[in-house]
Formats: C-alpha cells, sequence, structure tokens
C-alpha cells in the first residue's frame, strides 16, 4: 500500500467549506499522514530536516491549498523554497524525490467559470509543474491536479 502524505496549506481555513471538508476527512483516512502547516509553522518557522523526512517517508505528495491570486498560499511558497533545496529536489545528488507521486488539490472560492474563463486549469499548475520538471522528468511527469471549486466560501462580518 501506498503511503500519502497530505501537506494542507490554508491560511483562512475558517472561511472554506470545501477545505475544511477535505482536510477534515483526509485527517481521518488510515494509512494517510496529514500535515496542517499552519497549524505546524504559525511564524513560518520550517523545520526542513522534518519535512525533508516527511516526504522521504512517503511514496504519494498531496499539496492541499486554495489559489490565492493565481498562486499558492505564501507558506506553502516558503515550504516549497526552503523544503525542496539544491542537493535534495534538485541538482546534483537532488534526485530524493524522483520516484514520488505529487498530486495537488486545489481549491478556489466562488463561481468555477470565473476560474476557468481567464486562465485555463493547466496554467496555474503551471508553477508547481516546473518546479517538477527543475527536480526532475520524473516528478514533473507525476503531478496530477485535482480541482474544487464552485463554494463561496463563508465570510465572517
Amino acid at each position: 500500500m501506498r503511503r500519502v502524505l497530505i501537506l494542507y496549506a490554508h491560511p483562512g481555513q475558517r472561511h472554506s467549506q470545501v477545505n475544511t471538508l477535505l482536510s477534515q476527512t483526509a485527517a481521518t483516512l488510515e494509512g494517510i499522514t496529514f500535515v496542517d502547516l499552519y497549524a505546524d509553522y504559525p511564524r513560518f518557522k520550517v523545520n526542513i530536516d522534518i519535512e525533508q523526512q516527511r516526504l522521504l517517508a512517503h511514496d504519494v505528495i498531496v499539496l492541499q491549498f486554495p489559489v490565492y491570486w493565481y498562486s499558492t498560499p505564501s507558506l506553502l511558497k516558503e515550504w516549497q523554497d526552503l523544503v525542496l533545496e539544491y542537493g535534495f529536489a534538485y541538482g546534483p545528488g537532488g534526485d530524493k524525490l524522483a520516484s514520488k507521486l505529487c498530486l495537488l488539490a486545489v481549491t478556489a472560492a466562488g463561481v468555477l467559470r470565473r476560474w476557468f474563463e481567464p486562465v485555463p486549469l493547466t496554467h496555474l499548475a503551471q508553477p508547481t509543474r516546473t518546479n517538477g520538471e527543475a527536480m526532475s522528468d520524473a516528478l514533473s511527469a507525476a503531478i496530477r491536479v485535482v480541482f474544487f471549486a464552485g463554494c463561496p466560501c463563508k465570510r465572517s462580518r
């Protein structure tokens, strides 16, 4: 059985119906390691060693996040910048993730057509796919996207 790691990055969790449902369900599934990056690193002090060990210990890596200004939330970007470092994820000796499957579970608030009319989904995933290419052809080929949208987020006033 594949070992699955879900890295959840949502700075406004209490406002998201879809992410709340997805994360609560995932956290209860047997055989899945669920990590809430905003709970683990509220001050953005990412522990590179722990995160790299998590990646090495799993076969499937799922990045679950909402689209923020057509990009990832800031903590996930920080996590990528620090954890996916030279010699680990790319460059000489940087083949540690070559055999991994990477999935993106992307959410967006609002109406589905609003996201796809101006920018196709394939464009939204391109930065992550390009990062995968920089790390390895195998990882790039393994990146798949699951897109959830259409649920307006709850806003507290």
